[in-house]
């Protein structure tokens, strides 16, 4: 989730990241809907749509759903963009990065043991106090990882040419994009994806600028790539009516590596780039777009409240209405980890500022001491 400075700050891609995290937040949502959790005794609400026997609320729920996988490319295509033009890592960034999610995190399993009397699994206590050990959140912690590596694949960039640069682009396009999302093999990971993904993107930002600029090309691209996402859908809804084999393949297409995806990532962020508006407003909530991922998918919110809050839902008003339900509530979670992350960043953000510094020297001092003794073994 790589952030522009204050002063060349594009207000379209900071909207596309508004934009992108409410995607999250519904996809987060349904998918509580849809898996049972070990860690509630009720499992009355679960509504089950990766079958297709569910009808049209299936359908759109199962788009939904779809939009977690579209929204977590869409931010790292974001971060990748101003990331290529980086030579070097910022240790001030990613030990606050560290720090808010493990703050948050215990923070909010404080208020749990508080608010429960003690009674959390000890399994999510533990997780919570180690968030990023267990990746909590799957997203910030595989971008840790990610963060310090974008300088070296920066240089083997730049020692690439165009011909080299687009054979080790295919290669890896089609081995961990395209044969990935149609069956997880050649022993991909998140980082494997996303080294891939940031290949993909370097080409077209240093050898495909013009296409990337043409907003009339980009727009068309964009259309046909959600209509061949929708037409996958529902195929796949009818292909499951037929045939038992697809009967429970509704979110078949739900990848991260699926590369239309990508396709509608790229074009998206082209054409939110050449937004030319100024707000403020704008600016000011897309900063807090860290908090409001980790806080939303906090794993003592979403496997304790999430699923009580839909509990209550489906008890009181019913499913009837339940797309209305999950679009009501995702607003208010987006709200409710807005404003939390900002009462948090009040309190604490100057705190974490002066201890990311301190823990930057005392790192620094280890690293060279490590580094004295390696040299002398001989």
């Amino acid at each position: 989730m790589e952030k522009q400075s204050e002063v060349n700050r594009n207000c379209g891609i900071e909207m596309l990241k508004i934009i992108s995290i409410f995607l999250i937040i519904i996809s987060h949502v349904v998918m509580t809907i849809r898996l049972k959790n070990q860690f509630v005794s009720y499992d009355d609400y679960i509504f089950d749509f990766s079958y297709v026997s569910k009808g049209m609320s299936g359908i759109i729920l199962a788009i939904f759903q779809h939009f977690g996988s579209l929204g977590n490319t869409i931010f790292f295509v974001c971060s990748s963009w101003f990331l290529l033009e980086k030579d070097t890592v910022s240790k001030n960034k990613w030990i606050k990065m560290f720090l808010e999610i493990w703050t948050i995190s215990c923070a909010i399993l404080l208020i749990m043991l508080i608010y429960t009397g003690g009674r959390i699994n000890n399994k999510l206590i533990i997780k919570s106090l180690l968030p990023n050990f267990f990746t909590n959140n799957w997203y910030v912690t595989a971008y840790l990882i990610f963060y310090p590596l974008h300088t070296v694949l920066n240089r083997i960039i730049k020692d690439l040419n165009q011909k080299n640069l687009l054979k080790i682009t295919t290669v890896l396009f089609l081995l961990y994009c395209v044969c990935n999302s149609l069956y997880d093999s050649f022993f991909s990971s998140v980082i494997i994806m996303w080294i891939t993904l940031y290949f993909f993107i370097a080409y077209i930002k240093i050898y495909m600028i013009e296409l990337c600029n043409n907003i009339k090309v980009n727009s068309i691209v964009l259309i046909i790539g959600i209509s061949i996402i929708f037409f996958l859908i529902v195929f796949t809804y009818i292909a499951g009516e037929n045939n038992k084999f697809f009967a429970n393949k509704m979110l078949f297409w739900n990848k991260n590596c699926n590369p239309i995806f990508w396709v509608i990532a790229v074009t998206s962020f082209n054409i939110f780039r050449k937004i030319n508006i100024k707000s403020s407003f704008i600016n000011n909530i897309s900063k807090y777009s860290l908090l409001i991922y980790i806080i939303h998918e906090n794993i003592l919110l979403r496997n304790y409240i999430r699923p009580y809050i839909l509990h209550l839902i489906y008890n009181i008003l019913g499913y009837k209405y339940i797309i209305v339900w999950v679009v009501l509530l995702s607003i208010v979670i987006f709200a409710f980890s807005l404003l939390i992350g900002i009462i948090y960043r009040v309190l604490f953000g100057k705190i974490i500022e002066k201890l990311a510094g301190k823990m930057i020297v005392l790192i620094d001092e280890i690293y060279k001491k490590y580094e004295k003794t390696m040299y002398k073994i001989k």
